[in-house]
C-alpha cells in the first residue's frame, strides 16, 4: 500500500495511532539546494582523526599551563 504512494493508518489503542506515509523529494533532511561541489574550503577542512589529535593536543597544553 506504501509503497503504491498510499497513506496507511495504524491504530494501536486508546490515544495510539501512527500514519505511514511514502517518502518524497521534499522530505530530505538536507535540500539539494544546500549541498555544493568541493571546493578550496573543502580542501582546507580537517577529517576527525586531525580535528581530535589538536583538540587533544590543545587540551593537554592547557593544564600544562595551571
Amino acid at each position: 500500500m506504501v509503497d503504491a504512494g498510499q497513506e496507511l493508518l495504524i491504530h494501536r489503542g486508546k490515544n495510539k495511532s501512527y500514519r505511514i506515509v511514502p517518502v518524497t523529494e521534499d522530505d530530505v533532511l538536507v535540500s539539494r539546494e544546500y549541498l555544493m561541489e568541493p571546493d578550496a574550503e573543502y580542501a582546507r577542512a580537517l577529517s576527525f582523526e586531525e580535528f581530535k589529535e589538536r583538540a587533544l593536543r590543545h587540551v593537554g597544553e592547557l593544564y600544562e599551563r595551571k
